[in-house]
């Protein structure tokens, strides 16, 4: 009798040992979204839409920042990724054209100095003449005809608008270098700073607005300029003209 039991009471532990693993694939299941006719028992009545909204609220739940929650949002993350993809790409431009324009504002030391050194000199002081046969200074004063007439002219010094084309040129160039670094700050480290910023994080709408003003901005804080029409043509080690200043 005693054997009876034994194995009466073996096959019901075995048979309680399926249930529980039938009932825990059911509940995986359910979980997943599958409809396997058990759920009200595990769950008091939820359907398996209403298991996976309640998991998704636990997920949202365990969040950190506001930025992580709104990424959750397909179209919100696509607009962040985006803004930070452009934002990267300009950042890396930029400073590549910083570079370029200081290789050029260095080249156009070299050609300004070079107009200096050939000038004719009053009182160790450059000077030039225009093309109307009048001379000013490097500062641009102009010299008393009676003083004119004691400067010792060689006969291939640089003219006045040679001079002035090479200073100004320069400064086009400086101003080029100004306006890229505004743009690199202003704009592109504002945004960089918005887009960081995981406690308030930017709407659709603003994201939309900091991509357009990415290149409107460019435009017009980094706007390429032309070199003066008297700029001096200064070659690079490799024999090629500067023929303008570095654009994005």
């Amino acid at each position: 009798m005693d054997d009876d039991k034994n194995d009466f009471d073996l096959i019901e532990a075995n048979a309680a040992d399926r249930r529980k693993a039938q009932d825990f694939d059911d509940y995986n299941l359910e979980l997943s979204g599958a409809e396997v006719g058990r759920t009200p028992r595990f769950l008091g009545g939820l359907s398996g839409s209403r298991i996976k909204e309640e998991q998704k609220k636990k997920d949202l739940a365990n969040l950190q920042t506001m930025l992580d929650l709104m990424l959750v949002d397909a179209e919100y993350r696509q607009l962040y990724n985006g803004a930070l993809d452009r934002l990267r790409e300009l950042e890396d431009l930029t400073e590549k054209a910083l570079i370029d324009a200081q290789h050029q504002l260095s080249e156009a030391d070299i050609a300004l100095n070079d107009i200096l050194d050939r000038a004719a000199k009053m009182d160790g002081t450059q000077v030039f003449m225009d093309a109307n046969g009048l001379v000013w200074t490097q500062f641009d004063q102009r010299v008393k005809t009676s003083d004119a007439e004691a400067i010792e002219w060689i006969g291939n010094e640089p003219s006045r608008e040679d001079f002035l084309g090479a200073r100004d040129y320069r400064q086009q160039i400086q101003q080029h270098i100004h306006s890229l670094r505004t743009y690199q700050t202003d704009v592109l480290g504002s945004a960089r700073d918005k887009l960081a910023d995981s406690d308030n994080p930017l709407s659709k709408e603003e994201l939309r607005d900091l991509i357009d003003d990415f290149d409107s901005q460019l435009g017009a804080t980094a706007k390429p300029v032309e070199p003066a029409i008297n700029a001096p043509q200064a070659h690079h080690q490799n024999g090629g003209l500067i023929a303008e200043i570095p654009k994005i």
